[in-house]
């Protein structure tokens, strides 16, 4: 899915912005290819993609919990708090942008289908 890919480019970016170590990149990256925030957009693989769902999130929080300690070790609490709360807050604004971007690609589609509709519509009539 392009806008997965895209979610993982911003969330780089914003990381980069954050904190140059590359281990802490590493990391919550590996969270983010563990996480089910994509499986929001498709509604229709959900069924079949959740069924190992309570793995999935054990992965995810084995490496949170990493994150967590390996930041903690590194700087001070507070800053730590910071940067964790800025790396969720950009994944929730991401997640959003995607969810904007297939409601506009949803309006596409039904205006393309609208339009197909109407040409054959007046191709009948003359």
């Amino acid at each position: 899915m392009m806008f997965q890919s895209n979610l993982l480019n911003i969330t780089k970016q914003i990381i980069n912005q954050l904190d140059r170590d590359n281990t802490f990149i590493k990391l919550i990256l590996s969270i983010i290819v563990f996480s089910t925030i994509n499986y929001i957009s498709k509604a229709q693989s959900t069924s079949i993609n959740l069924l190992n769902i309570k793995q999935i999130l054990n992965i995810q929080d084995i490496y949170v919990e990493l994150v967590w300690i390996y930041l903690i070790y590194r700087y001070d609490y507070y800053p730590v708090v910071k940067c964790f709360s800025n790396v969720i807050r950009v994944i929730f604004i991401s997640n959003e942008d995607i969810h904007q971007a297939q409601q506009i690609e949803i309006c596409i589609n039904m205006v393309d289908s609208l339009t197909q509709q109407t040409e054959q519509t007046l191709n009948i009539i003359n």
